[in-house]
């Protein structure tokens, strides 16, 4: 069976409609701040993780370092403790560094104005310089300073992505970040991934989002029951397993595997049995001697006869 293509036209209408559906459940309190370089410090806090934990790493950052300066001659095991109980905490310390490194070495302060002057072009060259940026960071610095329509998409936004069928769900996330551009407007970007982030973060629903639980479905199937599925989730009717009502492939291959196993199941007897004709050789062996002895004594019998018949003829012969 062909799969049929989505259309970007069909996605972007079921975005809407997913992200009418998350602002019932989610309200939004985060305010961007006027200083460049904090939204990039707070994005770096942000990559794969909810805004409540983004922000309490941001605001420890702020208020128990002196300033910024202060925090880039810090060392990571003094930075690190800003993200607690975060297996990727050592890597958000190295890109922290590194930002206000940046800008200290280039500005000497901590203000990135002077790249919102940059083209596109010129700040990807800059970016691609940070050897400690993610895809998601590229992308969150990108939009941040000048503006360029990107979708700054990290693990737990590419999960989502896929379990809402906004994306194919065998893309890479740089092809998903692709994708959604043909998706969102570049106005709405942000607005559609915040409300993402918080559907993906939701420690009350998180085990039911996960995008494994769809294998199974095309990506047609994923697509088309994606607003259903989610509702479905927010009333608390969960599926523990998504069936796809298209023939799968292996199908065949496990009937085939069943014939084989019933075939050997009807051999094993035959293999038992077989012992049991191994224990009548015995009796058969002694009715073998028997019947050799028997021709034995009828061979000596002759042989006494013949002694004794030249016997007779000896004495008849001295007669």
């Amino acid at each position: 069976m062909i799969a049929k293509k989505i259309k970007p036209s069909d996605r972007a209408n079921t975005a809407q409609s997913l992200l009418k559906l998350l602002k019932k459940r989610y309200k939004h309190q985060h305010k961007p701040s006027p200083v460049l370089i904090e939204n990039l410090l707070f994005a770096v806090c942000l990559e794969d993780s909810n805004y409540t934990i983004a922000e309490s790493s941001f605001n420890y950052l702020k208020n128990n370092f002196h300033d910024w300066n202060e925090v880039r001659v810090s060392s990571l095991n003094e930075l690190v403790t800003a993200f607690p109980h975060d297996p990727h905490a050592a890597e958000r310390s190295r890109r922290i560094v590194e930002i206000l490194q940046y800008s200290f070495d280039q500005f000497y302060s901590f203000e990135l104005d002077a790249l919102k002057k940059k083209t596109p072009e010129q700040l990807e060259k800059i970016v691609n310089k940070f050897s400690s940026f993610s895809p998601f960071m590229k992308a969150s610095t990108l939009q941040l300073l000048v503006g360029s329509h990107t979708v700054p998409l990290d693990q737990s936004l590419h999960n989502i992505c896929r379990f809402t069928g906004l994306v194919d769900y065998h893309t890479t996330l740089e092809q998903a970040a692709e994708q959604l551009k043909s998706i969102f407007r570049k106005a709405e970007v942000m607005e559609h991934l915040d409300y993402m982030r918080d559907l993906a973060t939701d420690k009350e629903i998180h085990k039911h989002l996960d995008a494994g639980l769809l294998h199974k479905l095309t990506d047609e199937e994923i697509f088309d029951a994606a607003v259903e599925r989610i509702t479905n989730i927010f009333n608390g009717h969960y599926e523990k397993k998504y069936e796809s009502k298209h023939p799968q492939p292996k199908a065949p291959v496990e009937t085939t595997k069943q014939v084989d196993n019933t075939k050997s199941a009807k051999k094993t007897p035959l293999k038992i049995k077989e012992p049991e004709v191994t224990k009548a050789p015995p009796p058969k062996a002694k009715a073998a001697t028997a019947e050799k002895k028997i021709p034995l004594k009828a061979a000596k019998s002759p042989a006494k006869k013949t002694t004794a018949s030249k016997k007779k003829s000896d004495t008849k012969k001295t007669k």
